[in-house]
Protein backbone atom coordinates (compact mmCIF):
# COMPACT_ATOMS: atom_id res chain seq x y z
CA UNK A 1 0.00 0.00 0.00
CA UNK A 2 1.11 3.13 -0.84
CA UNK A 3 2.13 5.13 2.36
CA UNK A 4 0.69 8.28 2.98
CA UNK A 5 2.54 11.19 4.63
CA UNK A 6 0.02 12.87 6.79
CA UNK A 7 1.26 15.24 9.14
CA UNK A 8 -1.38 15.46 11.91
CA UNK A 9 -0.74 18.13 14.30
CA UNK A 10 -1.25 16.72 18.01
CA UNK A 11 -1.50 18.95 20.75
CA UNK A 12 -0.96 15.95 22.64
CA UNK A 13 2.81 16.95 22.50
CA UNK A 14 2.23 17.93 25.85
CA UNK A 15 4.63 16.30 28.37
CA UNK A 16 3.98 18.28 31.28
CA UNK A 17 3.68 16.41 34.04
CA UNK A 18 6.49 16.73 36.57
CA UNK A 19 8.93 15.07 38.25
CA UNK A 20 7.59 12.73 41.55
CA UNK A 21 9.35 13.47 45.16
CA UNK A 22 11.99 11.13 44.58
CA UNK A 23 13.79 13.80 42.34
CA UNK A 24 14.88 16.21 44.90
CA UNK A 25 16.08 12.63 47.05
CA UNK A 26 18.23 11.84 43.79
CA UNK A 27 19.48 15.21 43.30
CA UNK A 28 20.65 15.52 46.70
CA UNK A 29 22.35 11.99 47.32
CA UNK A 30 23.91 11.77 43.70
CA UNK A 31 24.87 14.84 42.56
CA UNK A 32 26.87 17.76 44.38
CA UNK A 33 23.31 18.92 45.62
CA UNK A 34 23.96 23.06 46.09
CA UNK A 35 20.13 23.73 46.94
CA UNK A 36 16.49 24.33 45.08
CA UNK A 37 14.61 27.20 44.44
CA UNK A 38 11.21 28.19 43.31
CA UNK A 39 12.82 30.30 40.52
CA UNK A 40 15.81 30.11 38.93
CA UNK A 41 16.83 33.54 40.14
CA UNK A 42 16.65 32.51 43.44
CA UNK A 43 19.85 30.11 42.83
CA UNK A 44 23.15 31.85 43.21
CA UNK A 45 25.28 32.65 40.34
CA UNK A 46 28.76 30.86 39.63
CA UNK A 47 32.12 31.95 38.96
CA UNK A 48 33.54 32.53 35.94
CA UNK A 49 35.55 28.95 34.25
CA UNK A 50 37.27 28.42 31.47
CA UNK A 51 35.39 27.30 28.34
CA UNK A 52 35.06 23.42 28.12
CA UNK A 53 36.88 21.39 26.01
CA UNK A 54 34.85 18.61 26.20
CA UNK A 55 31.31 17.82 25.51
CA UNK A 56 31.27 15.66 29.07
CA UNK A 57 32.04 18.64 30.59
CA UNK A 58 29.51 21.07 29.77
CA UNK A 59 28.42 23.84 33.04
CA UNK A 60 25.14 25.68 32.10
CA UNK A 61 27.61 28.53 31.73
CA UNK A 62 29.18 27.44 28.62
CA UNK A 63 25.85 27.30 26.50
CA UNK A 64 25.95 29.79 24.20
CA UNK A 65 23.20 28.44 21.77
CA UNK A 66 20.07 26.80 21.71
CA UNK A 67 18.05 25.27 19.16
CA UNK A 68 15.35 22.70 19.35
CA UNK A 69 13.69 20.41 16.37
CA UNK A 70 9.84 19.77 16.88
CA UNK A 71 6.09 20.33 16.80
CA UNK A 72 3.39 22.17 18.49
CA UNK A 73 4.94 21.48 22.09
CA UNK A 74 8.32 23.60 20.79
CA UNK A 75 5.84 25.92 19.38
CA UNK A 76 3.91 26.37 22.28
CA UNK A 77 0.42 26.23 20.82
CA UNK A 78 -2.12 27.57 22.30
CA UNK A 79 -0.32 28.30 25.45
CA UNK A 80 -3.04 31.17 26.77
CA UNK A 81 -6.13 30.26 27.68
CA UNK A 82 -9.10 32.15 26.20
CA UNK A 83 -12.44 33.94 27.82
CA UNK A 84 -14.75 34.36 24.85
CA UNK A 85 -17.85 31.79 24.82
CA UNK A 86 -16.79 30.26 21.44
CA UNK A 87 -13.49 29.11 19.83
CA UNK A 88 -12.32 30.91 16.70
CA UNK A 89 -9.52 29.32 14.18
CA UNK A 90 -7.90 32.97 14.74
CA UNK A 91 -7.21 31.79 18.40
CA UNK A 92 -5.19 29.54 18.06
CA UNK A 93 -1.32 31.42 18.38
CA UNK A 94 2.12 30.09 18.84
CA UNK A 95 3.03 31.10 21.70
CA UNK A 96 6.82 31.06 21.14
CA UNK A 97 8.71 33.26 23.66
CA UNK A 98 6.53 30.91 26.33
CA UNK A 99 7.89 27.51 24.59
CA UNK A 100 9.23 25.60 27.52
CA UNK A 101 12.22 24.19 25.78
CA UNK A 102 13.10 27.43 23.31
CA UNK A 103 11.10 30.26 25.20
CA UNK A 104 12.87 33.53 25.27
CA UNK A 105 10.31 36.00 26.50
CA UNK A 106 11.26 38.22 29.68
CA UNK A 107 10.62 36.55 32.94
CA UNK A 108 9.03 33.48 31.30
CA UNK A 109 9.83 29.68 33.00
CA UNK A 110 11.75 27.97 30.19
CA UNK A 111 15.16 26.37 29.86
CA UNK A 112 16.55 29.37 27.90
CA UNK A 113 16.47 31.73 30.40
CA UNK A 114 17.34 28.81 33.10
CA UNK A 115 20.42 28.79 30.88
CA UNK A 116 20.79 32.64 30.85
CA UNK A 117 20.59 32.90 34.50
CA UNK A 118 24.42 31.48 34.23
CA UNK A 119 25.75 32.62 30.76
CA UNK A 120 28.76 35.06 30.06
CA UNK A 121 26.61 36.86 27.10
CA UNK A 122 23.35 37.23 25.63
CA UNK A 123 22.23 33.79 24.47
CA UNK A 124 21.47 32.81 21.51
CA UNK A 125 18.76 31.23 19.43
CA UNK A 126 15.34 31.26 21.95
CA UNK A 127 12.26 32.07 20.04
CA UNK A 128 10.21 35.42 21.29
CA UNK A 129 6.53 36.65 21.04
CA UNK A 130 3.60 35.01 18.93
CA UNK A 131 2.54 34.43 16.04
CA UNK A 132 -0.53 32.52 13.80
CA UNK A 133 -0.75 29.13 13.58
CA UNK A 134 -1.30 28.67 9.89
CA UNK A 135 -5.07 27.04 9.37
CA UNK A 136 -6.21 24.93 6.56
CA UNK A 137 -9.77 24.98 5.43
CA UNK A 138 -9.48 21.21 4.50
CA UNK A 139 -7.38 20.13 7.56
CA UNK A 140 -7.32 22.97 10.05
CA UNK A 141 -3.54 22.71 10.50
CA UNK A 142 -1.74 23.56 7.60
CA UNK A 143 0.66 20.59 6.93
CA UNK A 144 2.90 23.20 4.70
CA UNK A 145 4.01 25.95 7.48
CA UNK A 146 7.31 27.07 7.64
CA UNK A 147 9.52 28.69 9.95
CA UNK A 148 9.83 32.29 10.76
CA UNK A 149 12.97 33.26 11.34
CA UNK A 150 11.94 36.64 12.89
CA UNK A 151 10.18 35.37 15.83
CA UNK A 152 11.39 31.62 15.58
CA UNK A 153 14.41 32.26 15.52
CA UNK A 154 16.52 28.78 16.31
CA UNK A 155 13.46 26.96 16.77
CA UNK A 156 13.19 25.29 14.25
CA UNK A 157 9.57 23.28 15.93
CA UNK A 158 6.36 23.02 12.99
CA UNK A 159 2.95 22.66 14.73
CA UNK A 160 1.88 19.98 12.70
CA UNK A 161 5.08 18.59 12.22
CA UNK A 162 6.20 14.47 12.36
CA UNK A 163 9.03 12.79 11.98
CA UNK A 164 8.85 13.34 8.26
CA UNK A 165 9.51 17.18 8.53
CA UNK A 166 13.04 16.24 10.59
CA UNK A 167 15.29 16.82 7.59
CA UNK A 168 13.42 20.13 6.86
CA UNK A 169 13.80 21.44 10.10
CA UNK A 170 17.76 19.79 10.77
CA UNK A 171 18.70 22.00 7.55
CA UNK A 172 16.94 24.70 8.52
CA UNK A 173 19.32 25.05 11.89
CA UNK A 174 22.18 23.75 9.96
CA UNK A 175 21.84 26.42 7.50
CA UNK A 176 22.56 28.49 10.52
CA UNK A 177 24.54 26.77 13.35
CA UNK A 178 26.25 24.32 11.18
CA UNK A 179 30.11 24.20 10.89
CA UNK A 180 30.13 26.12 8.17
CA UNK A 181 28.33 29.44 9.92
CA UNK A 182 29.93 31.72 13.04
CA UNK A 183 28.58 29.42 15.39
CA UNK A 184 30.08 26.25 14.46
CA UNK A 185 32.33 26.44 17.63
CA UNK A 186 29.98 27.75 20.09
CA UNK A 187 28.43 25.03 22.59
CA UNK A 188 25.12 24.66 21.75
CA UNK A 189 21.87 22.77 23.74
CA UNK A 190 20.07 21.61 21.11
CA UNK A 191 16.28 19.70 22.08
CA UNK A 192 14.37 17.13 19.68
CA UNK A 193 11.18 16.25 20.80
CA UNK A 194 9.16 14.52 17.70
CA UNK A 195 6.57 11.46 17.49
CA UNK A 196 3.57 12.59 18.94
CA UNK A 197 2.24 13.71 15.53
CA UNK A 198 3.01 10.96 14.60
CA UNK A 199 1.68 8.46 17.64
CA UNK A 200 -1.77 9.89 16.66
CA UNK A 201 -1.42 8.89 12.52
CA UNK A 202 0.18 5.28 14.16
CA UNK A 203 -2.74 3.61 13.03
CA UNK A 204 -1.89 4.87 9.53
CA UNK A 205 0.44 3.22 6.65
CA UNK A 206 4.07 4.90 7.02
CA UNK A 207 3.82 5.14 10.70
CA UNK A 208 4.87 2.18 12.49
CA UNK A 209 7.53 2.46 14.85
CA UNK A 210 10.38 1.00 12.41
CA UNK A 211 9.78 3.61 9.75
CA UNK A 212 9.76 6.45 12.84
CA UNK A 213 13.08 4.91 14.08
CA UNK A 214 14.51 5.17 10.66
CA UNK A 215 13.68 8.76 9.99
CA UNK A 216 14.03 9.83 13.58
CA UNK A 217 17.67 8.18 13.09
CA UNK A 218 18.67 9.67 9.70
CA UNK A 219 17.64 13.40 11.28
CA UNK A 220 19.72 13.04 14.18
CA UNK A 221 22.81 11.57 11.59
CA UNK A 222 22.46 15.03 9.52
CA UNK A 223 22.68 16.96 13.30
CA UNK A 224 25.55 15.08 14.25
CA UNK A 225 27.59 15.03 10.75
CA UNK A 226 26.86 18.62 10.09
CA UNK A 227 27.08 20.25 13.58
CA UNK A 228 29.30 20.76 16.27
CA UNK A 229 29.55 21.29 19.71
CA UNK A 230 26.66 20.14 20.81
CA UNK A 231 24.26 18.54 23.23
CA UNK A 232 21.78 16.83 21.43
CA UNK A 233 19.07 15.88 23.31
CA UNK A 234 16.08 13.24 22.65
CA UNK A 235 13.18 13.83 24.51
CA UNK A 236 11.43 10.75 25.05
CA UNK A 237 7.58 10.20 24.21
CA UNK A 238 4.12 9.98 26.62
CA UNK A 239 1.21 7.94 26.57
CA UNK A 240 -0.30 11.40 24.68
CA UNK A 241 -3.90 9.28 23.49
CA UNK A 242 -4.70 9.85 27.39
CA UNK A 243 -5.04 13.53 27.17
CA UNK A 244 -8.50 13.59 26.06
CA UNK A 245 -9.71 11.90 28.96
CA UNK A 246 -8.30 14.73 31.87
CA UNK A 247 -10.26 18.15 29.89
CA UNK A 248 -13.55 15.15 29.19
CA UNK A 249 -14.13 15.01 33.36
CA UNK A 250 -14.68 19.06 32.96
CA UNK A 251 -16.78 19.41 29.79
CA UNK A 252 -17.21 22.98 30.60
CA UNK A 253 -13.63 23.43 30.42
CA UNK A 254 -13.15 23.25 26.77
CA UNK A 255 -14.37 25.90 24.50
CA UNK A 256 -16.02 25.09 21.55
CA UNK A 257 -16.93 26.55 17.70
CA UNK A 258 -20.03 28.02 17.69
CA UNK A 259 -20.49 25.32 14.35
CA UNK A 260 -20.61 21.89 16.94
CA UNK A 261 -20.26 19.80 14.24
CA UNK A 262 -16.19 21.10 14.00
CA UNK A 263 -14.31 19.32 16.81
CA UNK A 264 -10.56 20.73 16.52
CA UNK A 265 -9.14 17.22 18.64
CA UNK A 266 -10.65 15.19 15.82
CA UNK A 267 -8.16 16.77 13.39
CA UNK A 268 -5.53 16.74 16.23
CA UNK A 269 -5.67 13.19 16.83
CA UNK A 270 -6.99 10.96 13.84
CA UNK A 271 -6.40 7.80 15.58
CA UNK A 272 -8.05 8.30 18.44
CA UNK A 273 -11.03 8.96 16.72
CA UNK A 274 -11.12 6.23 13.76
CA UNK A 275 -14.68 7.02 12.55
CA UNK A 276 -13.55 10.11 12.04
CA UNK A 277 -11.37 9.65 9.56
CA UNK A 278 -13.24 10.29 6.03
CA UNK A 279 -13.99 14.04 7.56
CA UNK A 280 -10.25 14.84 7.19
CA UNK A 281 -9.25 14.41 3.67
CA UNK A 282 -11.11 14.57 0.32
CA UNK A 283 -11.74 11.79 -1.82
CA UNK A 284 -9.55 9.23 -2.96
CA UNK A 285 -7.72 9.69 0.50
CA UNK A 286 -10.60 9.18 2.85
CA UNK A 287 -11.82 6.20 1.36
CA UNK A 288 -8.05 4.87 1.59
CA UNK A 289 -7.31 5.98 5.33
CA UNK A 290 -10.97 4.62 6.17
CA UNK A 291 -10.25 0.95 5.72
CA UNK A 292 -6.29 1.77 7.32
CA UNK A 293 -7.57 2.88 10.00
CA UNK A 294 -7.23 0.70 13.51
CA UNK A 295 -10.59 0.06 15.10
CA UNK A 296 -8.52 -0.55 18.38
CA UNK A 297 -8.00 3.25 18.55
CA UNK A 298 -6.39 5.02 21.42
CA UNK A 299 -5.24 1.10 22.43
CA UNK A 300 -3.33 1.26 19.38
CA UNK A 301 -1.21 4.40 20.40
CA UNK A 302 -0.41 3.31 23.41
CA UNK A 303 1.02 0.37 22.11
CA UNK A 304 2.78 2.71 20.16
CA UNK A 305 3.84 4.62 22.89
CA UNK A 306 6.05 2.18 24.27
CA UNK A 307 7.02 0.98 20.77
CA UNK A 308 8.77 4.35 19.54
CA UNK A 309 10.03 5.53 22.92
CA UNK A 310 12.19 1.96 22.73
CA UNK A 311 13.37 2.66 19.52
CA UNK A 312 14.44 6.26 20.63
CA UNK A 313 16.10 4.62 23.11
CA UNK A 314 17.98 2.26 21.04
CA UNK A 315 18.97 4.60 18.66
CA UNK A 316 20.42 7.11 21.23
CA UNK A 317 22.55 4.36 22.63
CA UNK A 318 23.45 3.36 19.37
CA UNK A 319 24.89 7.32 19.48
CA UNK A 320 26.36 6.41 22.54
CA UNK A 321 30.09 8.62 21.83
CA UNK A 322 32.15 8.03 25.61
CA UNK A 323 35.15 9.78 23.84
CA UNK A 324 36.49 11.88 26.64
CA UNK A 325 37.77 14.82 24.40
CA UNK A 326 34.12 14.21 22.40
CA UNK A 327 32.52 17.72 20.95
CA UNK A 328 28.97 15.90 20.58
CA UNK A 329 26.83 13.42 22.08
CA UNK A 330 23.04 12.97 22.13
CA UNK A 331 21.15 11.99 25.13
CA UNK A 332 18.01 10.59 25.96
CA UNK A 333 15.99 12.53 28.45
CA UNK A 334 12.85 10.55 29.37
CA UNK A 335 9.79 12.18 29.65
CA UNK A 336 7.09 10.03 30.80
CA UNK A 337 4.10 11.22 32.19
CA UNK A 338 1.38 9.90 34.22
CA UNK A 339 -1.30 12.00 32.31
CA UNK A 340 -3.62 11.69 35.00
CA UNK A 341 -1.91 13.33 37.25
CA UNK A 342 -1.94 16.73 34.90
CA UNK A 343 -4.67 18.99 36.41
CA UNK A 344 -7.33 20.83 33.86
CA UNK A 345 -5.73 24.17 34.72
CA UNK A 346 -2.79 22.88 33.01
CA UNK A 347 -4.37 22.63 29.59
CA UNK A 348 -5.48 25.02 26.89
CA UNK A 349 -8.96 25.60 27.07
CA UNK A 350 -9.01 25.89 23.42
CA UNK A 351 -8.98 22.38 22.42
CA UNK A 352 -8.01 20.22 25.52
CA UNK A 353 -5.17 18.88 24.46
CA UNK A 354 -2.06 21.18 24.77
CA UNK A 355 -0.52 22.27 27.83
CA UNK A 356 -1.14 26.01 28.65
CA UNK A 357 1.30 28.27 30.35
CA UNK A 358 1.35 26.20 33.77
CA UNK A 359 1.64 22.64 31.51
CA UNK A 360 4.72 24.82 29.60
CA UNK A 361 6.26 25.92 32.58
CA UNK A 362 6.10 22.18 34.28
CA UNK A 363 7.77 21.06 31.51
CA UNK A 364 11.14 23.86 31.62
CA UNK A 365 11.24 22.87 35.24
CA UNK A 366 11.43 18.82 34.64
CA UNK A 367 13.12 18.91 31.58
CA UNK A 368 16.23 21.44 33.73
CA UNK A 369 15.99 18.68 36.75
CA UNK A 370 16.71 15.79 34.40
CA UNK A 371 19.55 17.51 32.79
CA UNK A 372 21.66 17.53 35.83
CA UNK A 373 21.01 13.40 36.52
CA UNK A 374 22.88 10.97 34.52
CA UNK A 375 21.19 8.47 32.83
CA UNK A 376 20.66 5.65 35.59
CA UNK A 377 19.31 8.19 37.55
CA UNK A 378 17.08 9.83 35.35
CA UNK A 379 13.32 9.97 36.80
CA UNK A 380 11.86 7.51 34.50
CA UNK A 381 8.36 8.43 35.34
CA UNK A 382 7.09 11.93 36.08
CA UNK A 383 3.71 13.14 38.47
CA UNK A 384 2.73 16.79 37.58
CA UNK A 385 3.66 19.11 40.48
CA UNK A 386 2.93 23.23 39.79
CA UNK A 387 5.15 23.91 42.63
CA UNK A 388 8.48 21.68 41.68
CA UNK A 389 11.58 23.21 42.50
CA UNK A 390 14.45 23.97 39.72
CA UNK A 391 17.64 22.47 40.54
CA UNK A 392 20.66 25.11 41.14
CA UNK A 393 23.45 23.46 40.08
CA UNK A 394 26.83 24.21 41.40
CA UNK A 395 30.51 24.71 40.59
CA UNK A 396 30.94 20.70 40.31
CA UNK A 397 28.15 20.12 37.96
CA UNK A 398 27.81 18.92 34.42
CA UNK A 399 24.96 18.64 31.99
CA UNK A 400 25.31 14.73 32.13
CA UNK A 401 25.68 12.97 28.71
CA UNK A 402 26.38 9.79 30.11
Amino acid sequence: MKTINLIILLGCAVSWCNADDSLEDSLQEDLPFTKEATRIDECPVLQNFERATSVHRLRPSDIEVVAAIGDSLSAAVAAINIDTDYLTAEQFKQYRGLSFDMGGDENAITIPNFLQHYAHETLIGPSVGVRDVPISKETFFAFDAKQVSEIDRLNAAIPAATSYNFTQQAEYLIERIGKNTSLAKKWKLITVFMGLNDLSASCLPGYSFIEYRQRMEKGIELLKQNIDYAIINVVGLLHSEQMQDVTNKDPTYRKHFKDDTVDVQTFECICCHPLASTKLLPQPLAGILDKAVSPLGKQYIARNVELYDRELRRLVMKQANHDPDATTAVVYQPFNIDISSVPVKAISNLDGFHPNKIGQEYMAKAYWNQLFLPSNKKQQNLQFREDLPVYCPNANDYIQTM
